[in-house]
């Protein structure tokens, strides 16, 4: 039974203290495990019990027990066995339904992450609980357990999927992105400049848009279907920003760049990329948003699983060594120009060594990393059981060495 494997994980063998989290999903045998799946498969039953507190588990008062939907996510990460989903919370009548999880602010829509050719299993929950420490909107995560049943059945063992990162979706609402709603009747001169949330992606074909001048494309991500004004006003407001930014006053305080811009903001995420070597940074899953009436923030950080020496590519698998240098052009937007700008190159470096000097000093990531392995040390034993083929072998786009990493620790 359900509880019968709670019991098993939070046994002795658990430890006295650990976050790692099981979720049950009851499926329709219909619904089946494997494959991308629709719009959204309905979930019968979605069970998860609440925290450990002082090393034991209550387990007869689940944290949350009710319906939802589900689809396989991800572009490349749909294509391994340990898949990752878009998850829904939904009422008796298979509308969104707002509820609390793992103490989270309410809401419908989450992410079920699936670390996979990160063997490491933290690299998102790295890189986005530091940003969301430093003040931007980055998802909030938990390390959690996941069990997968597809058949209607009982939960038995045989459906762990392993080590999972329950995690917010990137959405506006007061508690994600605090930006104001725009809604279909916004379209007017003040209404229509917010709130916007959009990105630049591989397979962003939501409302596309192309600057002009630097020729990046940029999709909607909210409102998910603007209004043909609120499209045309986004549109025209970054080629204006690229012109001003490619002018003579670009560097103007009160009418270059810096007008448009959060700088702030632009500055901590080349830092992100940079300090964590993403190599997916700047080009691809790269977020962006705009409230009524102010500038444009590069936030939250998103997808930062082939970091941390997790590629084989773009210089990805060294420790040293500028990021920024193996991209250009469309896959490096607006910073060539930026750092032609004295004032901002020297804000970048006082920020650098602050950050450096504090949260991002290599002692206390360091720290981090080995309490975040604490929090799954035994529940990675699970996950690598589960999943043999990973440890010591190749997955895409693992750099050089992992031949010899045959363990989690």
């Amino acid at each position: 039974s359900w509880q019968t494997l709670a019991r098993n994980l939070e046994g002795g063998e658990m430890g006295t203290r650990t976050v790692a989290m099981v979720i049950g999903l009851c499926m329709s045998a219909a619904a089946g495990a494997a494959g991308p799946m629709g719009p959204g498969i309905p979930v019968k039953r979605v069970v998860i019990p609440k925290e450990v507190v002082e090393g034991v588990r209550s387990i007869q008062v689940n944290d949350f027990t009710g319906r939802g939907g589900m689809r396989v996510r991800g572009q490349t990460s749909a294509g391994f066995p340990k898949k990752q989903y878009a998850f829904e919370t939904w009422d008796s009548e298979g509308n969104d339904k707002n509820v609390r999880i793992f103490g989270f602010p309410s809401e419908s829509d989450w992410i079920i992450h699936a670390p996979y050719s990160d063997k490491t299993l933290m690299r998102n929950k790295i890189v986005y609980d530091t940003s969301r420490e430093l003040g931007y909107p980055a998802s909030r995560t938990r390390f959690c357990e996941l069990y997968f049943n597809s058949n209607g059945g009982d939960v038995q063992a045989s459906d762990y999927r392993g080590v999972y990162i329950f995690m917010e979706k990137i959405k506006r609402n007061d508690d994600r992105v605090n930006i104001k709603k725009l809604e279909a009747c916004d379209n007017g001169t003040g209404a229509v400049t917010g709130g916007y949330i959009f990105k630049k992606d591989k397979g962003a074909t939501n409302y596309p848009m192309n600057t002009t001048r630097e020729g990046h494309t940029f999709s909607f991500v909210e409102p998910d279907v603007p209004t043909p004004t609120q499209r045309a006003w986004l549109d025209r407001h970054l080629d204006n920003f690229e012109n001003i930014l490619h002018s003579s006053r670009f560097a103007d305080p009160r009418r270059g760049y810096a007008s448009y811009l959060d700088v702030q903001s632009f500055i901590d995420t080349h830092i992100w990329v940079e300090v964590y070597k993403n190599i997916d940074g700047y080009r691809l899953s790269s977020y962006f948003y705009k409230d009524r009436g102010r500038k444009i923030v590069a936030s939250p950080v998103w997808d930062y699983n082939l970091s941390l020496g997790n590629a084989n590519y773009l210089g990805g698998e060294f420790a040293s060594g500028w990021y920024y240098t193996q991209v250009g052009g469309g896959g490096y937007p607006w910073y060539s120009r930026l750092n032609a700008d004295p004032e901002y190159v020297i804000q970048y470096w006082d920020r650098w060594f602050e950050l450096r000097k504090g949260m991002l000093d290599t002692n206390a990531m360091m720290t981090r990393i080995n309490g975040y392995n604490g929090e799954i040390r035994r529940a990675a034993v699970r996950n690598f059981n589960k999943w043999r083929n990973l440890l010591g072998n190749y997955t895409w786009p693992n750099a050089g060495g992992w031949q010899s990493r045959t363990s989690h620790s």
